[in-house]
């Protein structure tokens, strides 16, 4: 094996923990109250943002149109993390 793909693969399985971390935190609220987060916008790439979750060590990238008018670089946003609990809409027989 080489050392790139050891590098991947150890990517991998880091962005898989942070995955599972970052779940976790959002989801481990039982009183159903939301999560609010700080985020930076470190960059715009075409139509998306790149966000930088510093107190998760994280970053996202969203639409630009979810964000507020005339964001730009370097714009904090206070990001409200809300559960989403499934819910079954209808039930039919085949």
């Amino acid at each position: 094996m080489n050392s790139n793909h050891s590098v991947y693969i150890l990517s991998v399985i880091a962005g898989i923990l942070a995955l599972l971390v970052f779940t976790s935190f959002v989801f481990s609220k039982d009183d159903g109250s939301n999560v609010k987060i700080v985020g930076l916008i470190d960059r715009f790439e075409n139509d998306f943002a790149v966000i930088l979750l510093e107190e998760l060590e994280e970053e996202i990238i969203l639409p630009k149109t979810l964000l507020p008018p005339h964001s730009q670089d370097d714009t904090y946003l206070t990001i409200e993390l809300v559960p989403v609990t499934p819910r079954i809409m209808s039930n039919s027989v085949r």
